[in-house]
Protein backbone atom coordinates (compact mmCIF):
# COMPACT_ATOMS: atom_id res chain seq x y z
CA UNK A 1 0.00 0.00 0.00
CA UNK A 2 1.01 3.45 -0.80
CA UNK A 3 0.58 6.74 0.92
CA UNK A 4 1.47 10.28 -0.18
CA UNK A 5 1.24 13.03 2.03
CA UNK A 6 2.47 16.56 2.87
CA UNK A 7 3.61 17.97 5.86
CA UNK A 8 4.49 21.34 7.22
CA UNK A 9 6.46 21.37 10.37
CA UNK A 10 5.51 24.14 12.92
CA UNK A 11 7.95 25.77 15.50
CA UNK A 12 7.20 23.28 18.45
CA UNK A 13 7.72 20.44 15.74
CA UNK A 14 11.23 21.74 15.02
CA UNK A 15 11.86 22.34 18.59
CA UNK A 16 10.53 18.80 19.59
CA UNK A 17 12.68 17.34 17.05
CA UNK A 18 15.71 19.06 18.63
CA UNK A 19 14.72 18.04 21.88
CA UNK A 20 13.88 14.48 21.31
CA UNK A 21 17.37 14.13 19.37
CA UNK A 22 18.92 15.81 22.26
CA UNK A 23 17.58 13.03 24.57
CA UNK A 24 18.36 10.42 22.36
CA UNK A 25 22.09 11.32 21.85
CA UNK A 26 22.87 13.01 25.12
CA UNK A 27 20.45 12.54 27.88
CA UNK A 28 20.85 8.79 27.67
CA UNK A 29 20.18 6.59 30.95
CA UNK A 30 24.00 5.78 31.45
CA UNK A 31 24.64 9.30 30.71
CA UNK A 32 22.42 10.28 33.14
CA UNK A 33 23.57 8.28 35.58
CA UNK A 34 27.57 9.11 35.41
CA UNK A 35 25.90 12.90 35.33
CA UNK A 36 24.31 11.98 38.75
CA UNK A 37 27.20 10.02 40.49
CA UNK A 38 29.58 12.98 39.09
CA UNK A 39 27.90 16.04 40.14
CA UNK A 40 27.04 14.05 43.05
CA UNK A 41 30.29 13.53 44.31
CA UNK A 42 31.50 17.01 43.54
CA UNK A 43 28.47 18.32 45.74
CA UNK A 44 28.85 15.70 48.85
CA UNK A 45 32.95 16.23 48.73
CA UNK A 46 32.60 19.63 51.54
CA UNK A 47 30.94 17.65 54.12
CA UNK A 48 34.04 14.60 54.26
CA UNK A 49 36.90 17.48 53.47
CA UNK A 50 35.68 21.01 54.41
CA UNK A 51 36.64 22.16 50.83
CA UNK A 52 34.14 24.10 48.97
CA UNK A 53 35.52 23.94 45.74
CA UNK A 54 34.15 20.71 44.12
CA UNK A 55 30.84 21.88 45.37
CA UNK A 56 30.68 24.86 43.31
CA UNK A 57 31.90 22.78 40.39
CA UNK A 58 29.38 20.55 40.80
CA UNK A 59 26.76 23.10 41.18
CA UNK A 60 28.16 24.68 37.80
CA UNK A 61 27.90 21.56 36.09
CA UNK A 62 24.51 20.61 36.97
CA UNK A 63 24.05 24.58 35.93
CA UNK A 64 26.00 24.06 32.80
CA UNK A 65 23.67 21.21 31.99
CA UNK A 66 20.45 22.76 32.68
CA UNK A 67 21.46 26.28 30.44
CA UNK A 68 22.64 23.59 27.66
CA UNK A 69 19.01 22.62 27.74
CA UNK A 70 17.64 25.53 27.84
CA UNK A 71 19.91 26.92 24.74
CA UNK A 72 19.45 23.70 22.83
CA UNK A 73 15.50 24.63 22.58
CA UNK A 74 16.69 28.40 21.73
CA UNK A 75 18.96 27.41 19.18
CA UNK A 76 15.91 24.86 17.57
CA UNK A 77 13.55 27.99 17.71
CA UNK A 78 16.61 30.28 15.67
CA UNK A 79 16.90 27.66 13.41
CA UNK A 80 13.32 26.84 12.60
CA UNK A 81 13.34 30.79 11.57
CA UNK A 82 16.47 30.43 9.08
CA UNK A 83 15.05 27.40 7.33
CA UNK A 84 11.39 27.65 6.99
CA UNK A 85 11.28 27.32 3.50
CA UNK A 86 12.47 23.96 4.21
CA UNK A 87 9.81 22.96 6.99
CA UNK A 88 7.34 21.87 4.20
CA UNK A 89 7.96 18.00 2.73
CA UNK A 90 6.44 15.46 0.53
CA UNK A 91 6.30 11.90 1.81
CA UNK A 92 6.03 8.85 -0.01
CA UNK A 93 5.79 5.24 2.37
CA UNK A 94 5.28 2.92 1.00
CA UNK A 95 6.17 -1.23 1.46
CA UNK A 96 9.73 -0.28 0.43
CA UNK A 97 10.40 2.44 2.78
CA UNK A 98 10.29 6.07 2.91
CA UNK A 99 10.80 8.64 0.28
CA UNK A 100 11.39 12.54 1.98
CA UNK A 101 10.69 15.41 -0.75
CA UNK A 102 11.45 18.96 0.03
CA UNK A 103 12.59 21.95 -2.54
CA UNK A 104 16.29 20.73 -1.80
CA UNK A 105 15.70 16.95 -3.43
CA UNK A 106 14.52 13.66 -2.91
CA UNK A 107 16.05 11.15 -0.67
CA UNK A 108 15.10 7.70 -0.59
CA UNK A 109 15.53 5.24 2.67
CA UNK A 110 14.13 1.70 2.55
CA UNK A 111 12.89 0.87 6.22
CA UNK A 112 15.96 -2.04 6.71
CA UNK A 113 18.41 0.99 6.65
CA UNK A 114 16.98 2.86 9.58
CA UNK A 115 18.67 3.65 12.14
CA UNK A 116 15.82 3.98 15.22
CA UNK A 117 12.28 4.88 15.67
CA UNK A 118 10.48 6.08 18.18
CA UNK A 119 6.65 7.14 18.90
CA UNK A 120 5.61 9.96 21.35
CA UNK A 121 1.81 11.02 21.74
CA UNK A 122 2.56 13.49 19.01
CA UNK A 123 5.05 12.28 16.88
CA UNK A 124 7.39 9.42 15.29
CA UNK A 125 10.99 10.31 15.23
CA UNK A 126 12.95 8.32 12.59
CA UNK A 127 16.58 8.39 12.64
CA UNK A 128 18.64 7.42 9.24
CA UNK A 129 21.61 7.52 11.29
CA UNK A 130 22.78 8.13 15.04
CA UNK A 131 23.06 12.05 14.05
CA UNK A 132 20.62 12.31 11.10
CA UNK A 133 16.93 12.28 11.01
CA UNK A 134 13.13 13.58 10.57
CA UNK A 135 10.16 13.49 12.51
CA UNK A 136 6.17 12.96 11.36
CA UNK A 137 3.53 14.88 12.90
CA UNK A 138 0.62 12.23 13.56
CA UNK A 139 -2.01 14.80 13.69
CA UNK A 140 -2.11 14.68 9.90
CA UNK A 141 -2.20 10.69 10.17
CA UNK A 142 -5.00 8.36 10.03
CA UNK A 143 -5.12 5.11 12.50
CA UNK A 144 -4.29 3.17 9.00
CA UNK A 145 -1.14 4.79 8.06
CA UNK A 146 -0.07 5.05 11.78
CA UNK A 147 -0.22 1.00 11.80
CA UNK A 148 1.16 0.85 8.27
CA UNK A 149 4.64 2.93 9.64
CA UNK A 150 4.65 0.76 13.30
CA UNK A 151 4.32 -2.80 11.18
CA UNK A 152 6.81 -1.87 8.83
CA UNK A 153 9.63 -0.84 11.30
CA UNK A 154 8.87 -3.63 13.44
CA UNK A 155 9.12 -6.00 10.48
CA UNK A 156 12.20 -4.12 8.90
CA UNK A 157 14.15 -2.07 11.55
CA UNK A 158 17.37 -4.77 12.29
CA UNK A 159 18.25 -3.71 15.45
CA UNK A 160 14.42 -3.96 17.53
CA UNK A 161 16.04 -2.48 20.53
CA UNK A 162 16.18 0.62 18.83
CA UNK A 163 12.40 0.65 18.45
CA UNK A 164 10.55 2.56 21.23
CA UNK A 165 6.74 2.62 21.09
CA UNK A 166 4.15 3.87 23.26
CA UNK A 167 1.60 1.04 24.38
CA UNK A 168 0.20 -1.20 21.79
CA UNK A 169 -3.27 -1.04 20.54
CA UNK A 170 -5.97 -3.23 21.50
Amino acid sequence: MDYEFTQTWTKEDYVAFATNHMKASILKPTNLILFSLSIGYLIITPFFTGEFTFFFLGIGVFLFIGAFLLFTRAGAKKAYEKNKDFMTINFKITDDGITYMNVEGELVKPWNELYSFSETEEYFFVYFSKHRGMLFAKRDFSYELRRFIIDNVEKHLVNKRKIKLLKKDN
